[in-house]
């Protein structure tokens, strides 16, 4: 039997919104476990207690150092106490030791991939990716810090997150302006930074509704000391 054409089209339009990521599939499926954000008010917000163990999770600030990091950072030192190593790709700035290890950042497990100097290479952001997904694909990633001055195409994010789910990495990447669609299971907007607070937007969060507004308690000394690379 020929299946009805108004029937044929609607499926393929949907099977195509779900390719260009701007319609999600609930499958029911929860993240295997939670990593603490540190924060009690992020952690009771999100889904998963905490931020996907096996996806990416994007934070989008208008410029470096406005609190990006600060997000991060006690999630970063908990992965850099486990076997394994961490890589950051591309940082915009130097990674400070002395302010990470102050932290409890475990210096010997972080692993820099820094944007080669004074290159204009348009393929330059596929290197980038590519270094990601190996080093994720390596078996040996506790998490994965990546910037990109640009949001990716889809595919790439797909292929990153599908990685991420294989392999059970965690992976944060920082943008300074939101993509258009993503496959990532979490955003967060950094929308003013005050010396003893943070105030975010939770654009997205996979499986629940997002849209919270938050004011993190941060004391002025755990934002991030950089100098621009």
């Amino acid at each position: 039997m020929k299946q009805d054409i108004h029937t044929r089209a609607p499926a393929q339009s949907l099977e195509r919104l779900m390719n260009q990521g701007q319609l999600w599939r609930n499958t029911g499926a929860q993240c295997k476990q939670e990593l603490s954000t540190g924060f009690n008010a992020l952690d009771a917000c999100l889904p998963y207690g905490g931020w996907p163990t096996d996806a990416i999770s994007e934070v989008i600030s208008p410029q470096p150092g406005l609190g990006d990091m600060a997000l991060v950072l006690p999630a970063l030192a908990r992965l850099t106490q486990q076997e394994g190593v961490v890589a950051c790709i591309a940082p915009p700035w130097l990674l400070h030791s002395p302010f990470l290890a102050a932290q409890g950042v475990n210096l010997a497990r972080l692993l820099c991939i820094p944007e080669p100097a004074g290159v204009r290479d348009k393929r330059q952001w596929q290197k980038r990716h590519w270094a990601a997904e190996q080093i994720v694909k390596s078996g040996s990633c506790n998490g994965l810090l990546y910037w990109q001055a640009k949001p990716l195409p889809f595919i790439a994010y797909r292929r990153l997150q599908m990685l991420c789910g294989q392999f059970g990495c965690p992976a944060f990447m920082f943008h300074q302006s939101a993509p258009l669609n993503s496959p990532s299971s979490v955003r967060l907007q950094v929308l003013a930074r005050k010396p003893t607070s943070l105030n975010i937007k939770i654009l997205k969060m996979r499986g629940a509704w997002a849209q919270h507004q938050l004011a993190l308690p941060v004391d002025e000394g755990h934002y991030y000391r950089y100098e621009l690379a």
